[in-house]
């Protein structure tokens, strides 16, 4: 808009439409072929998988510091059919159209700021997609940095826990990952020490590392208000500690006995037991208090992203990942190199738990103040039911009386 501005020297307080540019371009469809014939003519491999591929080619002649597409893959699964997948750099939820989001995330002290490490774009979510993608990203990090990635219950080194969503497709995919790069291996798991590496199961491996962000299971948990009663509610949120509960045997079957959606959900819950109750968990106690509680920072970065728009086209969504991700080392190259930081604040530890106490203060009194409207309303109600009641009764002590004085 403002090229067009400046184009015709607009002065106006009012955008220019296009028809002030030409009056022909005032007709949609004339102005949209005009369009498509530049969009062909600039992308004439299209916007879409094929346009993001000549993008891929293009990147791979690029020194390797400078190159933004890593891999375009398209995959055969038994049973699933083709799936397609795009490792870039970012990506962000919904961001794409008809295509489904991947994101690493990781928090780096030294800068006191989280940094997408990685994002990928795939059509398919199921278990085998996310095991594929775990091979293709960490291959891709093997390859730039000459160094394996590395998790602490089978190298004894690296990862200590990885914070997910509870998405089971993606949870499942990163437990075949581990099970199929232990296949062969010897020695032992380094956190179950009588257990063989090669022995264990993609859940098995999970309970080793995986933990369950906090706001997305209450909100997993909040949805079933209404289904549930509010102490069998409080009673699965009960089970997200790091202690262990004084009855847990009975939590669980009063959990059952809350109705079929609690059944459910507590029948269905698998690997994310291990993943809100450390005691089910290996993960050993001193990490997993360490450990952040939410995966705040990357539904951050998905609003920071969704900024530039969503919805867009496969090559739309590369190329403004690509400058989004340019601003942001820019500014971390700036913070490395003169100590400017983004904000006037730093995101210590201490201000990113203080920010977590008061978003809970407001969250819980705007829940007080929800409860205390509920209980009004109850209250109103059991008024109009005690006023009904007693007119009830005077007409009754009213018939009574005129039936004694016609006796």
């Amino acid at each position: 808009m403002s090229s067009l501005h400046q184009v015709l020297g607009w002065a106006g307080i009012t955008d220019p439409a296009l028809g002030d540019l030409h009056p022909l371009l005032a007709n949609a469809d004339q102005a949209a072929c005009l369009i498509d014939n530049l969009q062909y003519l600039h992308y004439p491999h299209g916007t879409g998988f094929e346009g993001a591929k000549h993008v891929y080619n293009e990147h791979k002649l690029l020194p390797q510091d400078e190159v933004y597409v890593c891999c375009i893959e398209t995959h055969e699964i038994q049973g699933e059919g083709t799936f397609q997948l795009v490792p870039s750099i970012d990506t962000s939820f919904k961001w794409l159209h008809n295509w489904q989001e991947f994101e690493v995330e990781a928090w780096f002290p030294e800068y006191s700021q989280s940094i997408v490490v990685t994002q990928a774009f795939t059509t398919s979510q199921s278990a085998l997609a996310h095991k594929i993608l775990f091979q293709c990203i960490f291959n891709i990090v093997e390859e730039d940095t000459g160094s394996k990635v590395k998790f602490r219950h089978i190298h004894g080194e690296g990862f200590d826990s990885v914070m997910a969503d509870g998405h089971r497709g993606q949870a499942l995919g990163l437990g075949l990952y581990y099970k199929e790069i232990c296949h062969g291996m010897t020695g032992y798991c380094a956190i179950e020490h009588t257990k063989a590496l090669h022995t264990l199961s993609p859940y098995e491996h999970l309970a080793c590392l995986y933990h369950l962000c906090f706001t997305h299971f209450t909100c997993k948990i909040g949805n079933l208000k209404g289904h549930v009663t509010l102490p069998i509610h409080a009673v699965m949120m009960s089970l997200y500690s790091a202690e262990p509960l004084p009855d847990f045997e009975g939590t669980l079957q009063l959990i059952r006995s809350g109705g079929k959606k609690a059944a459910d959900k507590e029948a269905a819950s698998g690997f994310t037991l291990a993943g809100i109750y450390q005691p089910l968990s290996k993960i050993p106690l001193e990490i997993w208090k360490a450990s952040p509680l939410t995966s705040n920072g990357n539904d951050q970065a998905h609003q920071n992203i969704n900024r530039d728009g969503i919805k867009l086209t496969m090559l739309a969504g590369i190329m403004c990942g690509m400058q989004f991700d340019s601003g942001c080392m820019a500014s971390l190259n700036i913070l490395c190199k003169y100590g400017i930081n983004m904000r006037d604040q730093q995101a210590t530890h201490f201000r990113r738990v203080a920010r977590a106490i008061q978003r809970s203060r407001l969250v819980q009194k705007c829940t007080i103040k929800s409860i205390e409207e509920d209980i009004n309303i109850l209250d109103n109600e059991v008024l109009s039911l005690q006023t009904h009641v007693e007119t009830q009764a005077s007409v009754l002590e009213s018939s009574t009386g005129k039936g004694k004085d016609h006796e």
